[in-house]
């Protein structure tokens, strides 16, 4: 599985420039969200990751991250 990250975007007008990224990841992202879910009233960025998928003998592997900005 190759590393992953979200990274956010922005146009300036006359070019790309990026506001921020999550820290590379070793697994697939499911699904994000941005949203304050913590009630602070700010947002963060939360992900839906699946780390090892399930076979004959092993069950699969996922879980939620949560990233704060600043």
């Amino acid at each position: 599985m190759a590393p992953g990250q979200i990274t956010v975007l922005r146009s300036d007008g006359s070019s790309i420039v990026e506001l921020w990224h999550t820290t590379p990841q070793q697994s697939s992202f499911a699904d994000f969200q941005y949203a304050d879910i913590d009630n602070d009233h700010k947002p963060e960025v939360v992900l839906l990751m699946h780390y090892k998928s399930a076979g004959l003998l092993s069950k699969g592997n996922a879980g939620l991250k949560v990233f704060e900005l600043n």
